[in-house]
């Protein structure tokens, strides 16, 4: 999904780190499929330069893994991030949930799962360094599931939506 943002509707000044499958599990060893960043590491991007804001979306991948040891890893992350960029404020952005035909059909990814990870992301929000950001409220039906008109495969928003989140992205910011 961040690998959408960055394709279809990168925020001005921004530097992504973004891949296709990224977790937490993954995040030592994966490389940047996206543009600015591609090739490099997780690493080597937060060495970069020092960051004021870091935005993190991870666990979509996740949700048929242990949370506690899915929840430990997002702590190392962070823990990474503050060596790295110490007066960083850390926003956890909510994983967007799926739509109705998915959430209905799939045991592993659906919204139950999706909204008890959110809420073990949202608890180690402090709102003074980690900061927790909702943007399902902008694409889900009535029901809470991502709305059918937004997408095609019923967990990725279309290539048009991406400009809806990253507009409501900027508008968003701490």
């Amino acid at each position: 999904r961040m690998v959408g943002i960055a394709s279809y509707s990168p925020i001005e000044g921004a530097t992504y780190f973004a891949t296709v499958g990224l977790g937490t599990y993954k995040i030592d060893t994966a490389t940047s499929e996206v543009p600015g960043t591609e090739g490099q590491t997780f690493a080597q991007v937060l060495g970069a330069k020092p960051y004021g804001k870091v935005y993190i979306m991870l666990g979509i991948n996740e949700l048929g893994m242990d949370f506690g040891v899915t929840m430990q890893n997002v702590d190392n992350l962070i823990a990474k991030i503050r060596t790295a960029s110490p007066d960083a404020k850390i926003i956890l952005m909510a994983n967007l949930h799926v739509a109705a035909g998915r959430h209905y059909s799939d045991a592993i990814v659906n919204n139950t799962k999706i909204n008890q990870f959110n809420a073990l992301l949202a608890a180690k929000a402090d709102n003074q360094t980690v900061w927790y950001l909702d943007v399902n409220p902008v694409f889900d039906d009535a029901d809470g599931c991502l709305d059918a008109q937004y997408t095609s495969d019923n967990t990725h928003p279309y290539a048009k939506y991406y400009v809806t989140w990253s507009e409501w992205l900027t508008h968003h910011v701490f």
